[in-house]
């Protein structure tokens, strides 16, 4: 005897779980566990709108940081370079001197037939002696105060010193206290080699040496000697003629010619600088020599044979 079993309708079938079935609840986990490792899209935009805040914030902070970098490089760079903002020339005429007091307090005396520049830069007090004598006196500031000559570089250390540009060389004299001498390299700086200078020395520094060349040696110097050109007088101790020419030339518009052959005759006076005919006067009774005056205001000294009058020193 056999039965036979009908399936049940489709409508008595049960539903997906209700027997027990795994399947709803193994995707609801599924989901879940799928939820906790990978975020959702929502999750996704969110923090992707979170990371772009972020992002403009930080290039927000980086730009203002460039910005605030940008001038203050360009201080420090303008700090270093020492830039000129200002310039002011002083100049006197032949047989003219004058005194400037500066800004800084410092005194300037500038001799005849003198120019001198003055440079106004951040952080340096500079002085650019083109041509002629100045004398100066530093006050006291926390800039250094550095005076360019020629092939000269002078940084003074709280003192008096005169420079005189004569030809081709810078005639550096230190009157009281002390100053640091280099020569000018091609940035128009101190080159590594440096002279100490103090009071009553004197260093002679040539326009066409190389920068890297020693550095001429020290002279000891008459301070009175030296200084004697702010009271007027100009004071001559065996100095031989070729040199008084000289001199006499910076206080003397018209020409002064010296024959061959006596430019090593000495003279020994105390002379007035601002009467220079009267010197010329002089020199027919101190030396063997004779005036030669020209129509155009030149003079010629030339020799007198068989003259040497007393004064004279022969020639060592």
């Amino acid at each position: 005897m056999s039965y036979s079993q009908e399936s049940p309708p489709w409508s008595a079938r049960a539903k997906p779980g209700e027997d027990g079935s795994p399947d709803a609840c193994m995707t609801e986990e599924v989901t879940a566990a799928l939820r906790q490792h990978f975020p959702s899209r929502e999750a996704l935009l969110e923090e992707a709108r979170r990371q772009t805040a972020q992002q403009k914030r930080r290039r927000g902070r980086a730009v203002a940081i460039v910005a605030l970098c940008l001038p203050i490089c360009a201080v420090a760079a303008l700090w270093w370079q020492d830039p000129v903002w200002q310039v002011e020339t002083l100049q006197t005429a032949v047989g003219e001197q004058h005194r400037y007091a500066l800004p800084d307090g410092s005194l300037v005396v500038l001799n005849t037939d003198s120019v001198l520049r003055l440079e106004r830069r951040l952080r340096t007090r500079s002085l650019v002696l083109e041509q002629g004598e100045a004398s100066f006196t530093v006050a006291a500031d926390w800039r250094p105060f550095i005076v360019r000559s020629g092939a000269a570089w002078v940084r003074d250390i709280s003192t008096e010193f005169s420079v005189l540009r004569y030809r081709d060389r810078s005639q550096v004299t230190v009157l009281e206290g002390a100053v640091e001498v280099a020569r000018l390299d091609s940035g128009n700086g101190p080159a590594d080699q440096r002279q100490m200078l103090r009071a009553r020395q004197q260093l002679s520094m040539p326009d066409r040496a190389l920068p890297d060349a020693a550095l001429p040696g020290i002279e000891e110097v008459d301070l009175a000697v030296s200084r004697a050109w702010q009271q007027g007088r100009l004071v001559f101790n065996g100095t031989p003629l070729a040199q008084v020419v000289d001199e006499i030339r910076r206080y003397r518009t018209a020409p002064v010619e010296v024959a061959d052959g006596l430019g090593a005759l000495r003279l020994s006076g105390v002379y007035d600088s601002r009467d220079m005919d009267a010197l010329l006067e002089a020199l027919p009774r101190a030396l063997p020599v004779r005036l030669q005056r020209h129509a155009d205001g030149r003079v010629s000294i030339e020799p007198v044979p068989d003259r040497n009058p007393a004064g004279a020193l022969p020639k060592k």
